[in-house]
């Protein structure tokens, strides 16, 4: 299916894929990566972007050089899986769950310096390393370069196993509700005395 992937995007062996998942709108900010790998291409660099979803921005997108615009597709992890890094420019966010099902897939992670992100990846790796200044389309552009050096979607892989499977969601949950609930029935308790 990688193979089959590759040679409908006719990706070549040095080139460099990344790839953005999710709404294609302003607050998701996908015409930042856009512009930011038209420059890399119009400097020399083999690099394309991959965008999955659909928004505001979707035919726009399809008119810069270097974005493979997809729309919203049902198989997202066959085009991680093909992919060198997965970027988030999101200004905002609750839990990214795009960027968990990229750590799922083994993926290196570029990503806004937004409250959200920062608290995915904390105490995991280096963050100079896959964090982003928003809107800083140097600092963008120089982390992608660094980064396809470097190996951390092991660890980001870890982190997901270790913090974000159902299970452990699920585990957390549990214990926040108990910790509630006898919290609660605590103050109850101090009120009537």
């Amino acid at each position: 299916n990688i193979f089959k992937i590759k040679s409908e995007l006719k990706i070549t062996e040095n080139e460099i894929i990344v790839i953005s998942v999710g709404s294609l709108c302003k607050r998701k900010n996908p015409l930042f990566i856009s512009n930011a790998i038209e420059d890399m291409r119009n400097e020399g660099i083999n690099i394309r972007v991959i965008f999955a979803g659909e928004g505001e921005y979707l035919e726009e997108l399809k008119t810069k050089s270097g974005s493979i615009v997809l729309g919203k597709i049902d198989n997202v992890k066959d085009y991680l899986n093909v992919s060198d890094i997965f970027i988030s420019s999101s200004y905002s966010e609750g839990l990214p769950n795009s960027v968990l099902e990229a750590m799922s897939q083994k993926i290196e992670l570029l990503l806004s310096n937004i409250p959200a992100h920062l608290e995915l990846i904390e105490n995991t790796i280096k963050l100079d390393d896959i964090i982003f200044n928003l809107d800083d389309n140097c600092d963008l552009q120089d982390k992608i370069l660094r980064l396809k050096n470097k190996k951390y979607k092991e660890l980001h892989y870890q982190n997901y196993l270790n913090n974000y499977t159902a299970k452990k969601m699920s585990q957390k949950y549990e214990i926040a509700y108990i910790d509630y609930v006898i919290d609660k029935n605590w103050k109850q308790n101090m009120k009537n005395n």
